[in-house]
């Protein structure tokens, strides 16, 4: 099949006129140069429209949305406008690094088995400076037993096969607000291999008016009942659904778990861990590892809060 571009870069914008241009630039200077470049304006009120078109590259596209929709929304938008054979997801407030497009092209086209991939990345605050460096799970296996706790993979990193987004209608879900990629991973982790490649190719700004900081709690909430879905996923013919609001609150924050007794839900662990040895869902070594680790910080947590009542 032949197509326009090799890769689609989908970037929602809103209200970014004080970082699309380092953006952008960072998408200019790709050692891959065979892309387009979505960018969908959700209703910005600020000069985002105008640093946008600023740029004189026939490959950066524009797509004005008529108000604010929401990122997910916007995101959906412009991966329904691509073409190309990959869409590489960014947002407008991040860096890619130069070689980013090169690095997930090449392996994608030499891993016929493997269905998307993000990267590692740094973090960065608002001047750019790096701040941070952070590793996420570079195995498929990994990556399923990761999503138990939370999304294993930056948003500014996909790299997917767009016959798959077509396939297995892969698209946001606009409903989860502030979320919604957690779910997008989860469902690609459904039917095909997924997981990060070990290069830090993209920087991702530290945001404090971002989605991530001032919707923090919004998005817990979200990604509580995305979670739920998962968990009922790998063990939902087997745990009772007290068991599993259990399950689904020990992964998410423990401030409140550690009162209830560490006997309980390390009863529970060693259930999941049976019923997993039977279905073979999910890397039973690594499983094991994770259910651990959970029991650990529920203990010294516990320690805290029992010194915390006797002093």
């Amino acid at each position: 099949m032949r197509f326009a571009k090799k890769i689609s870069i989908i970037m929602p914008a809103f209200n970014s006129d004080k970082f699309i241009n380092s953006a952008i630039e960072s998408v200019l200077k790709q050692t891959f140069d065979d892309w387009e470049l979505l960018i969908v304006d959700d209703g910005s009120q600020d000069n985002t429209v105008d640093a946008i078109l600023s740029f004189r590259d026939n490959r950066i596209k524009l797509i004005r949305l008529d108000k604010n929709y929401g990122n997910y929304h916007a995101r959906n938008i412009g991966i329904r406008a691509s073409s190309s054979k990959y869409v590489a997801m960014f947002d407008s407030d991040d860096i890619c690094h130069s070689n980013r497009l090169e690095i997930q092209y090449n392996f994608l086209e030499k891993r016929k088995d493997i269905g998307a991939i993000g990267t590692n990345f740094l973090a960065i605050d608002q001047n750019g400076d790096i701040i941070g460096k952070v590793k996420r799970p570079n195995s498929h296996a990994q990556f399923k037993i990761a999503l138990l706790k939370d999304n294993p993979m930056l948003q500014s990193t996909i790299f997917i096969r767009r016959h798959l987004i077509n396939k297995h209608n892969l698209y946001y879900n606009s409903q989860f607000r502030f979320a919604a990629d957690y779910l997008f991973v989860f469902n690609c982790s459904r039917f095909f291999k997924i997981f990060n490649l070990p290069e830090y190719c993209v920087s991702y700004r530290i945001n404090p008016v971002g989605i991530t900081e001032s919707k923090w709690i919004h998005q817990q909430n979200y990604a509580l009942k995305i979670r739920s879905e998962i968990i009922k996923y790998y063990f939902g013919k087997f745990l009772t659904s007290e068991e599993s609001k259990l399950v689904n609150n020990v992964f998410h924050q423990k401030k409140e778990i550690g009162r209830i007794g560490i006997s309980k839900i390390e009863t529970v662990f060693n259930s999941l861990l049976f019923y997993n040895n039977q279905n073979k869902k999910l890397n039973q070594r690594m499983l094991f590892k994770f259910l651990e680790s959970q029991l650990i910080e529920l203990y010294f947590l516990k320690k805290e809060i029992d010194l915390r009542f006797k002093s």
